[in-house]
């Protein structure tokens, strides 16, 4: 039996103090560090010296330590994982030299929220508003027992095409209502933040490392631009260059491949873990 990796041994500390509304930014806020799904997967996809290298007490970000006097998270974070690339998007430059991108992102849900006691749209983040209602999202507990619509029927992960489209920075929930609505001027590049799937190890923006079932896969209306509603609440569809839909990864293991066509709200039924909606594909 292969060993669990030592950081799910030191987390729950930490997963608990992440859900308490004001210790994120707080002090209390050094114990959220940001690994991807990806960074806390390697183990299991025969990437243990990866995982071993990494600094799990410290930012994923590479930023100033937390604990101790180095952090080498910046580095094994530029280095290229195959498993987190999709052939189809071969060509997708880096949108930074030194972080390694990614096509592969988790599921929030239709909230477009990633932290556990929810977000409003505004510059506090948090403020009060609505929570995620995905199974992946900020010091995420869910166990399966909780997935109540069933795990065949609850999208885990899909694809994002890397650096498209731009991301738009805004505290003004009518202007990311416009651009989901697909009525906002194009713009030429992001707007006060950084791409789509830029990294794979950092887990901190939604752009870097989600997507949401409120947006169609494809969605043509926001093709050219979508909403970061600051840096733990936007919207972000999955996108993909396979011709009419994108691969979807349900929480049963399942792989199938979704339509740009489906039914919104079977799409948006599928993103939540107990919503009580029926599915059928």
């Amino acid at each position: 039996m292969m060993k669990r990796p030592h950081i799910f041994a030191e987390w729950p500390a930490r997963r608990e103090l992440a859900t308490r509304p004001g210790h994120y930014n707080s002090g209390d806020g050094q114990w959220v560090t940001h690994h991807s799904w990806l960074a806390q997967l390697l183990p299991y996809i025969e990437q243990q010296t990866m995982s071993d290298q990494l600094d799990f007490n410290n930012s994923a970000g590479g930023h100033a330590p937390f604990v101790g006097t180095t952090n080498t998270n910046r580095d094994i974070g530029g280095i290229d994982l195959s498993l987190a690339r999709c052939p189809s998007d071969g060509d997708a430059e880096r949108e930074t030299p030194d972080l390694a991108p990614t096509n592969y992102v988790a599921s929030i849900g239709n909230t477009g929220c990633t932290l556990p006691w929810g977000c409003a749209i505004s510059t506090i983040e948090h403020s009060p508003g609505a929570p995620p209602d995905g199974v992946m999202y900020i010091a995420s507990q869910v166990k399966m027992r909780q997935v109540t619509d069933g795990t065949s029927s609850t999208t885990a992960v899909s694809e994002c095409l890397i650096g498209r489209p731009w991301v738009v920075r805004t505290g003004n929930p009518a202007l990311a209502e416009s651009i989901l609505a697909g009525t906002e001027p194009d713009v030429d590049s992001n707007v006060g933040t950084g791409g789509r799937g830029q990294w794979w190890l950092f887990a901190a923006r939604n752009q870097e490392w989600t997507f949401t079932t409120r947006i169609a896969p494809n969605d043509p209306l926001t093709s050219n631009q979508e909403p970061e509603v600051y840096s733990m609440l936007g919207y972000f569809a999955a996108r993909s260059n396979h011709p009419g839909g994108v691969h979807v990864t349900f929480l049963d293991g399942s792989t199938h491949f979704i339509g740009d066509s489906v039914d919104i709200l079977v799409w948006r039924a599928m993103g939540s873990q107990s919503g009580e909606e029926v599915v059928s594909r």
